[in-house]
């Protein structure tokens, strides 16, 4: 079965379709023609994305997903830096849910983030539960603790050998320590009492069951 199809009264004959795609699109006299199907095409959508005329069909992806280009996303250089530099963390948060309206917003923009190949081999684990993000932080907490105190041996054995000391081994021991430092006072310093956070990992090594997969606390 083949997966595309050519409006012929919109294609332009530009072909961009066959640069970015030859195993599937070919030029046969004066039309382009294209033949796609599991062994040819990686369902990337590119040759869709591609196209200005909106010439090409396929039908096993979703072609509301490929708008038009508009002229409204391009920015300047010195904007898009601007745009950019604006980004803050935040890190006081209201103590109350956040609607599942709002995450599932945030999830559908998130898919759009392109991927290699465009596989969008990602999955998305959101986590409410308040024990569970507590476990998660400290789970953080305790990792970046003992990545601390394997620096600080580093340090004395580099100390002991009268060579000099990384930048980087201090910074991973002060780190450990400040993290500790904040937790035995009370305070969650990975997620800032976030009534949720999103987790994103590849489908290549499946997240499962953060209640189960979590190590025990020590």
């Amino acid at each position: 079965m083949n997966w595309v199809s050519i409006d012929k009264s919109k294609c332009n004959l530009c072909g961009l379709c066959i640069l970015r795609c030859p195993s599937v699109f070919k030029k046969v006299g004066d039309m382009i023609v294209a033949q796609a199907d599991e062994e040819s095409c990686n369902l990337c959508g590119h040759c869709i994305s591609l196209c200005e005329s909106q010439a090409i069909i396929h039908s096993e992806l979703d072609m509301a997903n490929f708008p038009p280009a508009s002229e409204d996303a391009n920015f300047e250089t010195e904007q898009f830096v601007r745009f950019i530099r604006n980004r803050r963390s935040h890190r006081h948060f209201k103590k109350k849910p956040i609607s599942r309206a709002d995450l599932n917003a945030l999830i559908d923009a998130a898919r759009y983030a392109p991927t290699g190949g465009n596989a969008q081999a990602v999955e998305i684990v959101v986590v409410e539960n308040k024990d569970t993000i507590k476990r998660l932080s400290d789970y953080t907490v305790d990792f970046f603790i003992s990545a601390g105190k394997g620096a600080q041996e580093l340090i004395g054995q580099l100390a002991t050998e009268k060579k000099e000391v990384p930048e980087s081994l201090i910074r991973t021991r002060r780190y450990g320590e400040r993290l500790k430092a904040a937790r035995e006072a009370g305070m969650d310093p990975i997620f800032h009492g976030a009534p949720a956070i999103i987790i994103f990992g590849s489908s290549l090594f499946h997240v499962g069951s953060l209640n189960s997969s979590l190590p025990p606390m020590r």
